[in-house]
């Protein structure tokens, strides 16, 4: 429920992180209705209540708030940064998170000179070092993960829990070896510890030492007796290899034979999952991946990846085929149903039968506008298939022919602009945009990609169709994206010689959120670029 300006007192006053994302958007929310003052605690995430939590401090705070002085409560705030043991520890844990490695350890060394209980830190470093792991690993920088591994290792390695974060760091980063000997020290130390004998189960079988797998986690079973998942895993990787060395029938057995067991096992699954992901190409170069995905039908993920892998190594009959078997097997998996009908319309685009594509793509439409999280494994596949020009431009021509589609434009647009193709998802936008001018989000990706590539004039077409007065529109639009559309309509304006039209639409975003900055930056353009005809005029005439 969205609160109101007459549900505030006289004097209101809220305390929160600019810098995180969550409490920000409310927080933003919270200032634009007005009469509520923000106090901005940089970087303390969702921990601001942490510098609140002396009582004598607390008191001053309140007198200041019954004095309606908000510059007070600011400058006790900036006071009590340096002044508390839990500044130091929660600004430590954003520096972690951020790649600041050193200087975390350092703001954790004075919370704890300040009298915080050492045992925090190590509750804070081991929560915090996988983010801030995965942050260099994605960004493509194991060097500099690694490198925070070796600086960090004397604190990790008194804990159970970072000897696992060292070993996963290095797998990742492409030491397998040195990985492999921090898993094998873990488990002779514990060998309860199912969660290592796991993690070197996976690592091993990523690497195609199928046997060597099944030996570990077959130990792994025998040293963890209250573990289920080990011995499944072993038998699933034993089945596996029965495959790859050419006994299917034996290997389909094992695993229809398993499937009662596996039911049981969400973290077994998990892991088998991953498996599939990263090994069957091996398992799918038979003759027979229908047969193959039956004995795969364990989990419904395991299907979908049969397909995945199938079509991704272009046997896009083979994978068509998978699909439509899982699908009438599992009729009410939504996930099988839309992969079976996203392949068909390719068959059908491939082959030119485009009347299968398009009914395929009416049924799938009704799909995604039930379960708009299926538009992810849509979005996936054409990204995936990228270069596949004929193809994508055909899916466009099809798409164009057929009505109602207009969930699946917006996913062809964003795959387009993943790819860095910004013109073709902006021509693809405005015309699902031309074909569905009630949709609300095709005309706000429109309008965005159109104002960076052109024509400027299209652009406020479709930010004025997003800003449009209907149920579809702008009743449904919070303030703050309200204004920033504004915005984009008054750059778009601008751009396109209209400086006044533009001028009032940058008002406009203002006086619906007095409070944004971007809303603010861009009038001042705006008042730029109109005195500045004025000025060369006056120098002209001097």
């Amino acid at each position: 429920m969205a609160i109101k300006r007459s549900d505030l007192t006289d004097f209101a006053i809220q305390f929160s992180d600019p810098y995180y994302i969550d409490d920000r958007i409310n927080s933003e929310a919270l200032s634009a209705i007005g009469g509520i003052e923000w106090v901005k605690t940089p970087f303390l995430n969702h921990y601001t209540i942490w510098l609140l939590t002396e009582t004598d401090f607390l008191k001053h705070i309140l007198d200041a708030t019954l004095d309606s002085d908000a510059g007070r409560i600011r400058n006790l705030m900036r006071q009590r940064r340096g002044l508390t043991s839990h500044w130091f520890r929660h600004i430590g844990r954003t520096a972690m998170v951020r790649g600041r490695d050193e200087l975390a350890v350092k703001l954790w060394m004075r919370a704890e000179a300040m009298g915080q209980h050492d045992s925090l830190k190590y509750h804070d470093l081991l929560s915090t070092v996988p983010t801030m792991l995965n942050r260099h690993f994605s960004r493509q920088s194991p060097d500099k993960a690694l490198a925070a591994v070796a600086r960090l290792r004397p604190l990790l390695e008194t804990e159970v829990r970072g000897r696992e974060i060292i070993g996963n760091a290095l797998r990742v980063g492409g030491r397998g070896k040195d990985a492999e000997e921090t898993f094998r020290t873990i488990v002779s130390v514990d060998p309860a510890n199912s969660r290592t004998w796991l993690d070197l189960t996976s690592m091993l079988d990523r690497q195609g030492r199928f046997q060597d797998a099944i030996d570990v986690a077959r130990k792994g079973g025998e040293a963890s007796t209250e573990n289920v998942d080990l011995p499944i895993v072993a038998d699933w990787l034993n089945a596996c290899l029965r495959i790859v060395e050419g006994r299917l029938e034996d290997g389909l057995a094992d695993l229809v034979h398993l499937q009662p067991r596996l039911e049981e096992s969400a973290t077994a699954a998990e892991t088998i999952n991953h498996h599939f992901l990263h090994n069957n190409q091996r398992l799918t170069e038979g003759e027979r991946p229908q047969a193959f995905a039956e004995g795969m039908a364990i989990s419904l993920s395991v299907w979908l990846l049969s397909a995945y892998r199938l079509d991704l190594h272009d046997r896009l009959a083979d994978a068509a085929e998978v699909a439509a078997a899982g699908f009438e097997s599992r009729l009410e998996d939504i996930g099988l149903r839309m992969t079976s009908n996203w392949l068909n319309i390719r068959q059908g685009l491939i082959n030119g039968n485009l009347d299968k594509a398009k009914a395929n793509l009416i049924e799938l439409d009704l799909a995604c506008r039930d379960h708009a999280e299926s538009l992810k494994a849509i979005h996936q596949y054409l990204i995936v298939n990228h270069k596949k020009d004929a193809i994508q431009e055909r899916f466009r021509v099809t798409l164009a022919q057929s009505p109602k589609v207009a969930t699946l434009w917006l996913a062809f647009a964003r795959a387009l602009d993943s790819q860095g193709r910004m013109a073709d998802a902006a021509l693809v936008a405005k015309a699902g945009s031309d074909a569905h001018p009630t949709d609300l989000e095709l005309a706000i990706i429109a309008g965005w990609k159109l104002l960076q590539v052109g024509p400027l004039s299209s652009a406020a077409q479709c930010f004025r169709r997003a800003l449009s007065d209907r149920p579809e529109g702008i009743r449904h639009l919070a303030a703050m994206r309200e204004a920033r559309l504004r915005v984009g309509l008054s750059k778009a304006l601008c751009g396109a010689g209209d400086h006044a039209a533009g001028f009032q639409e940058a008002k406009a975003a203002i006086r619906l959120a007095p409070r944004d900055p971007l809303s603010w930056l861009w009038l001042g353009r705006c008042l730029v670029r109109a005195t500045r005809p004025m000025s060369i005029s006056l120098r002209r005439s001097i």
